[in-house]
């Protein structure tokens, strides 16, 4: 991560999104981004997580605290719990929640509607049981408009094993088809020139 963050001479961050899985099972790896934002000077305005709720052991509320301090405007950094067909808890996780509601930026996520189930692997079985197949969610990748060294349109996501993508609504195989590069292979710019999936404005 530091790699691609001098190569990409990145000065502020507007959002962090940490997804996962369970991000919650990694409260190290968010700790490190802290890090490196703070060793770089790079400013960050909001964050936000998705989480089970049911790991509520103090590094990672710990963690939480510290992101929450860091960044420099909060009106819209949040954790949701989840709250689907997905994530049913048992008692014992439902009051594990109740720890991290402690923290004013805690809240449960509204129940997933159907029609924003994405089509692919259980979702395709979970579309037709609930009768939305035919108009269910399909992703593709988004494009990237750049003003200079600035992405002025779309947003960049960075992956567990540093590839580079447009789009956070991608299965694991989808997003290693779909990835504009590797963040050790070069600049956004340059990988996603390649990949023409950018549109560049003329200044």
């Amino acid at each position: 991560m530091k790699g691609f963050l001098i190569k990409n001479d990145v000065k502020y961050i507007s959002t962090i999104t940490f997804t996962g899985g369970e991000p919650a099972l990694k409260p190290e790896l968010i700790k490190t981004f802290i890090n490196i934002c703070e060793e770089l000077n790079i400013d960050v305005g909001s964050f936000y997580i998705a989480t089970n709720g049911t790991i509520t052991n103090k590094e990672f509320i710990d963690v939480l605290m510290d992101l929450w301090l860091f960044c420099s405007d909060n009106e819209m950094s949040a954790v949701d719990v989840s709250k689907t067909d997905y994530h049913i808890l048992t008692d014992e996780q439902e009051r594990a929640t109740e720890k991290l509601k402690v923290l004013r930026f805690v809240n449960d996520k509204s129940p997933l509607d159907y029609h924003y189930i994405i089509a692919e692997g259980r979702g395709v079985k979970q579309a037709k049981l609930n009768g939305t197949i035919d108009n269910a969610r399909r992703i593709s990748p988004e494009k990237l408009t750049f003003n200079k060294k600035t992405i002025t349109e779309g947003e960049v996501y960075l992956n567990v094993n540093g590839d580079i993508l447009t789009c956070c609504d991608l299965s694991y195989k989808r997003q290693d088809k779909l990835k504009i590069g590797n963040y050790t292979e070069g600049t956004i710019k340059e990988l996603a020139t390649n990949k023409n999936l950018i549109e560049f404005e003329d200044y």
